[in-house]
């Protein structure tokens, strides 16, 4: 797997001023929100893929002594739900990380609930409602993603995505070792530099 291909895209002028990045700095709650094309229309193992971070979220947490902080996180997960739907949920559940699984195409459109959308139409909808929510990671775990991730950068604190093609399994293991060291409540710089190889 070449990870060397993920791109971490990060809003500097937001993050530059804070002294610690960790995604979880408060006292909670906080929500994941797991959000991909079923596995049926779109042939991805998204259900390994949202048991893997859960899992890994968790063995981070605890090999790090971060269970009260991980105790505090809830994974929530949708699957085959239309954009609107998408834009709904993330209002009402106000998550801190948004990730997206589906097909991606070379020009950065993705389909997700049926549906083929553009990166700006994708990036529009999200940037509707990220001012009203505590938002900060949005991780696009799909081929092509980093031109969605451009678009959304000066939005969120963070967004990653892959610049090239992705291969499913390498999909599931780059969410799987971010997720990890997210449990360790590293920094977002530093999850995803510990995600990356050298």
């Amino acid at each position: 797997m070449d990870l060397k291909r993920i791109c971490a895209c990060c809003n500097g002028s937001k993050t530059e001023v804070i002294e610690n990045d960790a995604l979880f700095l408060d006292n909670g709650p906080w929500t994941v929100l797991y959000y991909a094309d079923s596995k049926v229309r779109s042939d991805l193992e998204v259900e390994q893929e949202r048991d893997e971070i859960r899992r890994s979220f968790k063995e981070g947490a605890r090999k790090s002594q971060c269970e009260d902080m991980a105790n505090k996180v809830t994974f929530d997960y949708y699957f085959n739900r239309s954009i609107n739907e998408l834009v709904r949920i993330v209002h009402e559940l106000q998550p801190v990380v948004l990730h997206l699984a589906c097909h991606g195409e070379k020009d950065g459109s993705i389909t997700i609930g049926g549906r083929t959308m553009k990166p700006d139409e994708l990036a529009e909808r999200l940037s509707s409602i990220v001012d009203e929510c505590k938002l900060r990671l949005v991780v696009l775990n799909f081929c092509f993603s980093g031109i969605a991730a451009r678009k959304l950068m000066d939005r969120v604190d963070f967004v990653i995505g892959h610049e090239t093609e992705v291969d499913d399994q390498d999909a599931v293991t780059f969410a799987k070792h971010l997720y990890y060291f997210l449990g360790n409540n590293k920094t977002l710089r530093e999850a995803v530099k510990c995600t990356r190889p050298a």
